[in-house]
């Protein structure tokens, strides 16, 4: 086989997509390289730095990091079979990807003479390649891993938890007051805080733990080989006090805080979709109960980082409380809506005038929750029926709604009867 028959080979070989003259060898019966291109020449002494000792094509297969086929291919080409291989080489400047092709050559006499190879760069494509598998499985802004990786990471943690009987945390985080952010410092600001918090919360938890960022301002932090769970205040509070620093923009300093909601496995669930929404739950009582605060869901506690509200305590004394649950999807357990529910319904004459206060703290805490848009559907608020009459008053349902920005046409009224002592 001459230089012109390696060539008419190499063209046939071509793959479509590559324009680039490939680097091409021929050996001997015995593997012996016995005549090679420029290009293959440089390949082997300059980027690959392959002493001549070395330069027998097994042995450059195993510089080429199959080694273990090696044997494979030596029968494929006994055979008189056609061999293709994609190789990863490491070299001193670097990683470098090449498609191989073995092709059995011939005697005049039809036996076996050796073999024609050639080489194709294909470093370029496979990182192309690479980085549409990325795109797939991380958020552009952040690069942080998206819910698609979060929940394939969580499925190998979760059978890795299960051999070790550890456990597994899910730290479901919203930020509070992101959205004011955008909307008075631009999107540029509030993707500036985004990728802000991503790094800081890459240098606060563990190498093993997995950030996610699901969209929006929600992120999910996966923590693994928990073996006291009496330690995850401690590293809740911890990132919330690094969510809550300023972030540099510019000349301005902007600031937001978070809520965080926390699901164990297997105390709360056992599957990823499951914890997430679990601690999705938490996070939303967490945000009703004040900011900056984070809440297991199988404690009925609001653990807070500061006082955030005037009104904790009022079970203690007997008041009247009103406070959001959640309305769920039954197909996707997400949140639907919201509605006040109302605890302590014989209330004293006394405490009636504290109804409506109670209301009012309802509705500040709602008007938060659309202000991280975070509630598409709507508000249902009890009326009371009160010896014939409704209590609030229409009226004062919608003075309260309007002077909060909440639409009244987002609101629904669902009468309770209730008795007031007294009255």
């Amino acid at each position: 086989m001459d230089e012109n028959d390696i060539t008419a080979a190499s063209a046939r070989t071509t793959p479509h997509s590559m324009d680039a003259i490939a680097a091409t060898f021929v050996t001997d019966v015995n593997g012996k390289i016995v005549q090679m291109n420029e290009l293959m020449e440089r390949l082997i002494t300059d980027t690959l730095r392959i002493p001549d000792e070395d330069r027998m094509a097994f042995r450059l297969m195993r510089q080429f990091g199959i080694g273990s086929n090696v044997n494979r291919i030596r029968r494929d080409l006994l055979k008189e079979r056609r061999v293709t291989e994609e190789l990863r080489v490491d070299t001193p400047s670097g990683e470098y990807w090449f498609e191989l092709h073995l092709i059995p050559r011939h005697r005049a006499d039809a036996s076996l003479d050796g073999t024609v190879g050639i080489l194709f760069d294909i470093t370029q494509r496979k990182k192309s390649e690479e980085a549409v598998i990325f795109q797939a499985f991380h958020d552009p802004l952040t690069s942080l891993p998206n819910r698609r990786a979060l929940v394939e990471r969580m499925r190998t943690a979760i059978l890795r938890a299960q051999r070790s009987a550890e456990r597994l945390a899910v730290l479901f985080i919203d930020l509070d007051g992101f959205k004011s952010v955008n909307d008075i410092s631009g999107h540029d600001a509030g993707d500036r805080i985004l990728v802000e918090i991503a790094e800081r919360l890459r240098l606060l938890l563990r190498k093993d733990d997995v950030i996610s960022r699901l969209g929006g301002d929600e992120f999910v932090v996966l923590l693994q080989g928990i073996s006291n769970p009496a330690a995850l205040p401690s590293v809740a509070r911890k990132i919330l006090d690094q969510i809550r620093r300023p972030v540099a923009f510019g000349e301005a300093s902007l600031q937001v805080g978070a809520s965080i909601g926390i699901s164990l496995f297997p105390d709360d669930a056992s599957e990823p979709e499951r914890l997430i929404q679990q601690s999705d739950r938490a996070m939303y009582r967490a945000k009703q109960h004040g900011r900056n605060a984070f809440r297991f869901f199988s404690d009925q506690s609001t653990h807070e980082q500061a006082p955030q509200s005037d009104d904790r305590g009022r079970h203690e004394t007997g008041d009247p409380t009103a406070e959001l649950i959640p309305i769920l999807s039954t197909d996707t357990l997400t949140v639907r809506g919201y509605r006040i529910n109302l605890k302590g319904l014989i209330f004293t004459a006394e405490q009636k005038e504290r109804v409506l206060q109670n209301y009012e703290r309802a509705f500040e805490k709602y008007a938060a929750l659309r202000e991280g848009e975070r509630l598409p559907f709507g508000l249902i608020v009890p009326v009371l029926q009160v010896s014939g009459r409704l209590y609030p008053r229409k009226d004062d349902i919608v003075a309260i709604a309007t002077s909060r920005g909440i639409p009244v046409d987002e609101m629904s009224l669902a009468i309770n009867r209730v008795r007031f002592k007294g009255v």
